[in-house]
């Protein structure tokens, strides 16, 4: 048995009617720093909040938010696990609806407006983390302030949902989104970061925030 299949059991028994399994441990478990879940529940649940597993991460929501989710095209909670998602439990029909539903779907001005609203909340986030001294979730919070600026302005453009790796290579953006995942990526992987890197990562944006 997969590592994954005892967590995802966990999260069916505790009532998830579809759980995805997206990110780098669906090419490689061994090697992947995180393993990234996303379930979904009935509206009736209080299932939540997101939760942390050892190194499994799981996104959870109910069918009512993934349906807000999916209007506003946001990224972290509907586009990148649906586009990138695996079935590991549940219909795989329902799924395969869902994928080709969202990926229809056209940009409307409130997910250009929504992205950039998640974006600005996710930099001050990183922003307390570094003024109370934490580089290491300062460096974790940051790719999401980037993920959500960069689907905004690929929104804006009028485009439909596609992943994140496609957009980052698309978007030709003012904000160092490259340097941010660095920065994400070298703490990942237990390599040490300077505070000037991260505040240089910061001055690098204020224009954009601002």
């Amino acid at each position: 048995m997969r590592e994954t299949d005892t967590i995802v059991e966990l999260l069916s028994d505790d009532g998830a009617t579809l759980v995805l399994e997206y990110g780098s441990s669906v090419r490689n478990l061994d090697t992947a720093n995180d393993v990234d879940l996303f379930a979904v529940y009935e509206n009736d649940s209080d299932r939540r909040e997101n939760v942390r597993l050892g190194r499994f991460e799981v996104i959870r929501l109910t069918k009512d938010e993934l349906r807000t989710y999916r209007r506003v095209l946001n990224p972290v909670h509907c586009t990148e696990p649906v586009l990138k998602g695996e079935v590991r439990h549940g219909s795989e029909s329902t799924f395969q609806d869902l994928r080709s539903d969202l990926e229809r779907r056209e940009p409307t001005p409130d997910a250009v407006r929504h992205n950039l609203r998640r974006s600005y909340t996710e930099y001050c986030k990183a922003q307390k983390f570094f003024d109370q001294g934490n580089l290491e979730k300062t460096c974790l919070t940051l790719p999401f302030a980037a993920s959500y600026r960069l689907f905004a302005e690929w929104y804006a453009e009028g485009n439909s949902p596609k992943t994140l790796a496609t957009v980052r290579n698309r978007v030709d953006t003012e904000i160092p989104a490259n340097q941010i995942f660095g920065l994400c990526e070298r703490i990942k992987d237990g390599e040490p970061v300077t505070e000037q890197r991260v505040r240089t990562a910061f001055r690098s944006w204020e224009s954009a925030v601002l």
